[in-house]
């Protein structure tokens, strides 16, 4: 009974994150659309900004979309 109850309550944990996931808006220039059992994705590039910087005796580019967010792990590209 207790594998029952651990299973069914990790299944809703699932469901409920996914559902949370599948109803969020998506960001500008991307559209999701539903067909059959998969989902078509849709990308346009929205406008978008690039400007040059420098540091470490390096020049970067740094590319800038609005309302998009970056990725912010140290090591990697700062990406939208």
């Amino acid at each position: 009974m207790k594998k029952l109850l651990t299973s069914f309550v990790l299944a809703l944990c699932i469901f409920v994150n996914f559902s949370g996931i599948l109803a969020a808006d998506n960001p500008r220039g991307v559209s999701l659309q539903k067909e059959g059992n998969s989902y078509r994705v849709s990308f346009n590039l929205p406008e978008y900004k690039m400007t040059s910087i420098s540091g470490g005796g390096e020049n970067f580019t740094l590319l800038e979309i609005p309302e998009y967010g970056i990725t912010s792990r140290v090591g990697l590209p700062q990406l939208p």
